[in-house]
């Protein structure tokens, strides 16, 4: 039994979508697309998120494929020593939060 009086654009939306389904995945992608998607690399778990290029939820497999290019780039080459422009960007984009990518 589902119980519920929303008060706001957002809370109906939510209450629909559990009517609406039982896919807790359906369910996860409708709360991201209220709440926001947050920071990929923070703690921010809401709101505008840091990712310029791609949205979550529009460019999943896009997404999914450029992890997967960057595990194997980094598999391959872990300091990323032939790779000094990407290296230099990650370190620019994390900062001194970067090192542990390096430790092998």
């Amino acid at each position: 039994m589902l119980l519920a009086d929303p008060t706001t654009d957002d809370g109906a939306t939510r209450i629909d979508a559990m009517v609406r389904t039982t896919d807790g995945f359906e369910l996860a992608e409708v709360d991201l697309s209220i709440r926001g998607q947050g920071t990929v690399f923070d703690a921010k778990q809401s709101g505008m998120g840091d990712l310029r290029l791609g949205d979550i939820l529009r460019d999943t497999d896009e997404l999914v494929a450029a992890r997967d290019e960057a595990f194997a780039l980094v598999g391959a080459d872990p300091r990323l020593d032939a790779h000094p422009d990407i290296r230099e960007e990650v370190q620019l984009l994390l900062g001194e939060e970067v090192e542990w990518l390096f430790r092998s």
